[in-house]
């Protein structure tokens, strides 16, 4: 097969052969359309026990899967350390990993030491010499776009010229500063966007033509805006509106009153638009990852298509609905009392 991560003692060759692979942006890497967040892992949202996870990331891997996501935030390590634990079964051919630095819990350190640090600290848990992609984490919560490019590119840098990682990605809620750095910087191969590219907001859709025109691989992750469009449901943290929150559980109720899983029908519409190299999504469960597989192997049917269109109609459509605003004026409001969570840092680099 031409996928390069195809290994055949280890896939299932008939559902590599059903995904669909696309070309991460200037990185030329070929990624499974639908991909595995690492959130889960770490117990960011559900917990997932530790033998389904282990099932889980296996299961992802054979059946087609290629791009797997973690980072320190996810548990202070717990998801990095987790993976690395069941990677050890997995021929290293056979997927592409990121990770992160900048965002520890609560605690934000962009810092070029900090950076040489942390990522040592994650390749070591993940037990790995050299990951995929790093992406750095929440850029909006550094105090600067030029500390990002004075301090973090340079250190991410060095550590690719040791072969630590291949290419430099940036994550962020507003998309507007992805687009910003990229605007002031020819480092960024990759950019993750979340819960920006859902069933009720579509604003990364208004970037897409600009990360196109300067070969940059797009990530769309949280397709069901952290839980919002599941039957999981938002965790208690969730920064959204109330607003949003009541339409979302409406939408939900609506689909299951229908035998639909509203958050497969939104992993499908995420799936269908072509430039997001690929749909990065938390599966706590195998029910999740079946019903995922589901959408991306074989379409939705006529029946789910039908509540799709209706779903969308009554609840979604014509306004795009975010906590930007709100979300960052709580975030900056803990920045500035960062040294109170500075011991889950230093926890998560004693591990």
């Amino acid at each position: 097969m031409s996928v390069e991560t195809f290994t055949q003692e280890f896939h299932d060759e008939s559902s590599v052969r059903k995904m669909s692979y696309r070309t991460l942006g200037r990185t030329n890497l070929q990624v499974s359309k639908l991909s595995l967040g690492g959130g889960p892992f770490g117990g960011l949202y559900e917990a997932s026990a530790e033998t389904e996870g282990t099932e889980i990331i296996l299961s992802a891997l054979k059946l087609g899967i290629n791009y797997l996501d973690t980072a320190p935030h996810y548990g202070l390590g717990r998801s990095e350390k987790f993976f690395g634990k069941v990677l050890k079964k997995v021929p290293r051919k056979a997927f592409y990993i990121s990770t992160k630095v900048g965002h520890y819990d609560n605690f934000f350190d962009f810092s070029a030491k900090s950076v040489v640090a942390s990522l040592e600290k994650s390749l070591s848990l993940l037990g790995l010499s050299c990951v995929d992609i790093v992406y750095i984490h929440d850029i909006e919560f550094a105090p600067s776009l030029d500390y990002i490019i004075s301090e973090t590119i340079p250190a991410l840098l060095k550590m690719k010229e040791k072969n630590k990682l291949r290419f430099i990605g940036a994550s962020a809620y507003p998309v507007s500063i992805l687009k910003n750095l990229c605007e002031i910087s020819d480092q960024i191969d990759v950019v993750l966007s979340y819960s920006r590219y859902t069933l009720f907001d579509s604003t990364l859709e208004n970037y897409l033509p600009f990360f196109k025109s300067k070969n940059i691989g797009v990530v769309n992750a949280s397709c069901t805006g952290m839980g919002l469009l599941s039957t999981v449901g938002p965790q208690t943290w969730h920064p959204a509106t109330d607003h949003l929150k009541e339409i979302c559980h409406k939408a939900v109720a609506e689909t299951l009153a229908d035998n639909v899983e509203l958050g497969k029908l939104a992993v499908y519409f995420c799936l269908q638009k072509s430039y997001i190299s690929s749909c990065l999504v938390g599966m706590g469960s195998t029910k999740i990852l079946k019903l995922n597989l589901d959408a991306a192997f074989n379409n939705i049917s006529d029946e789910e298509k039908q509540v799709l269109n209706r779903i969308k109609q009554r609840y979604f459509d014509g306004e795009n609905y975010h906590w930007e605003e709100p979300d960052l004026n709580v975030y900056k409001k803990q920045i500035e009392t960062c040294h109170k969570y500075k011991y889950k840092y230093e926890s998560f680099m004693n591990l």
